[in-house]
Protein backbone atom coordinates (compact mmCIF):
# COMPACT_ATOMS: atom_id res chain seq x y z
CA UNK A 1 0.00 0.00 0.00
CA UNK A 2 2.46 2.42 -0.97
CA UNK A 3 2.85 4.41 -3.82
CA UNK A 4 5.72 6.62 -5.74
CA UNK A 5 5.27 10.26 -7.23
CA UNK A 6 8.32 12.23 -9.53
CA UNK A 7 7.83 15.66 -10.06
CA UNK A 8 9.80 17.55 -12.79
CA UNK A 9 10.74 21.27 -11.38
CA UNK A 10 11.82 23.46 -14.07
CA UNK A 11 14.15 26.46 -12.71
CA UNK A 12 14.66 29.09 -14.47
CA UNK A 13 16.62 32.65 -14.33
CA UNK A 14 14.45 34.64 -12.71
CA UNK A 15 13.83 31.47 -9.92
CA UNK A 16 16.93 32.85 -7.64
CA UNK A 17 18.30 29.52 -8.13
CA UNK A 18 21.80 29.60 -5.36
CA UNK A 19 23.99 29.94 -8.44
CA UNK A 20 21.77 31.43 -10.99
CA UNK A 21 21.78 29.02 -13.66
CA UNK A 22 18.52 27.15 -15.21
CA UNK A 23 18.04 23.40 -14.68
CA UNK A 24 15.65 20.91 -14.50
CA UNK A 25 15.31 19.18 -11.04
CA UNK A 26 13.29 15.91 -10.51
CA UNK A 27 11.89 14.82 -6.95
CA UNK A 28 10.19 11.70 -6.04
CA UNK A 29 8.63 11.26 -2.86
CA UNK A 30 7.17 7.61 -1.10
CA UNK A 31 3.49 8.02 0.32
CA UNK A 32 1.99 5.60 2.24
CA UNK A 33 -1.63 5.19 1.15
CA UNK A 34 -4.57 5.55 3.98
CA UNK A 35 -7.67 4.94 1.98
CA UNK A 36 -8.38 3.05 -0.79
CA UNK A 37 -12.41 3.25 -2.15
CA UNK A 38 -14.48 2.91 -5.21
CA UNK A 39 -14.25 6.46 -5.22
CA UNK A 40 -10.79 7.68 -3.82
CA UNK A 41 -7.31 7.35 -3.39
CA UNK A 42 -5.05 8.90 -0.61
CA UNK A 43 -1.67 8.84 0.10
CA UNK A 44 0.65 10.87 2.87
CA UNK A 45 4.10 11.29 3.65
CA UNK A 46 5.67 12.99 6.47
CA UNK A 47 9.17 14.32 4.88
CA UNK A 48 11.20 15.71 7.63
CA UNK A 49 10.13 19.21 6.11
CA UNK A 50 6.60 18.97 4.85
CA UNK A 51 3.39 17.18 5.22
CA UNK A 52 2.55 15.90 2.16
CA UNK A 53 -0.83 14.47 0.53
CA UNK A 54 -2.28 13.17 -2.69
CA UNK A 55 -5.84 12.76 -3.04
CA UNK A 56 -7.09 10.84 -6.33
CA UNK A 57 -10.87 10.95 -7.11
CA UNK A 58 -11.88 7.92 -9.30
CA UNK A 59 -15.66 9.74 -9.84
CA UNK A 60 -14.90 13.18 -11.18
CA UNK A 61 -11.10 11.92 -12.74
CA UNK A 62 -8.81 14.49 -11.07
CA UNK A 63 -5.77 14.57 -8.43
CA UNK A 64 -4.73 16.90 -5.93
CA UNK A 65 -1.44 17.51 -4.02
CA UNK A 66 -1.17 19.64 -0.81
CA UNK A 67 1.87 20.33 1.13
CA UNK A 68 3.10 22.58 4.41
CA UNK A 69 6.50 22.56 5.68
CA UNK A 70 6.99 21.77 9.55
CA UNK A 71 9.33 21.84 11.77
CA UNK A 72 7.95 18.49 13.80
CA UNK A 73 10.33 15.82 12.56
CA UNK A 74 12.97 18.61 13.29
CA UNK A 75 13.76 20.72 10.05
CA UNK A 76 15.14 23.69 11.36
CA UNK A 77 14.60 25.68 7.54
CA UNK A 78 10.83 24.39 7.67
CA UNK A 79 8.71 27.32 7.65
CA UNK A 80 5.06 26.25 8.25
CA UNK A 81 3.60 29.49 6.81
CA UNK A 82 4.71 27.88 3.49
CA UNK A 83 1.90 25.49 1.98
CA UNK A 84 1.09 24.57 -1.66
CA UNK A 85 -2.10 22.92 -3.17
CA UNK A 86 -1.90 21.92 -6.85
CA UNK A 87 -5.29 20.52 -8.92
CA UNK A 88 -4.75 18.29 -12.23
CA UNK A 89 -8.24 18.06 -13.56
Amino acid sequence: MTCTETIALLFGPDDKTPDGVSRLFLQTNDYKVIEWSSTTIVARENAPVADIELRISLADRSAERSSRETKARGSETANPGISRHWVLE
